[in-house]
């Protein structure tokens, strides 16, 4: 099951931050800071809520697809066969 932990990140250089992390069971797949630009003392712009997010979210979706493809089928099939043909 994924769960996932998003944190703030300490202001640094006009930058504003939030650390993504990212957990399969007892695996973390995903430890990754996000930053933007941003001027102390104005509000935190729509704008950069939404372009972390969706940095936040494409990260979630890439690891998605990459395990979907690890779980097929095909790939283990792949493995035994790889295995099956390589001596020691």
């Amino acid at each position: 099951m994924l769960t996932k932990v998003i944190t703030k990140l300490f202001p640094d250089n006009n930058y504003i931050g939030f650390h993504l992390e990212l957990s399969d069971g007892e695996d973390i797949v995903v430890n990754k800071d996000y930053r933007e630009q941003f001027i102390v003392g104005e509000t935190i712009a729509t704008e950069v809520k939404v372009s972390i997010g969706k940095k936040i979210q494409a990260d979630i979706d890439d690891y998605k697809t990459r395990k979907a493809l690890f779980d097929t089928a095909a790939y283990e099939t792949a493995r035994v066969q790889i295995d099956a043909g390589v001596e020691v």
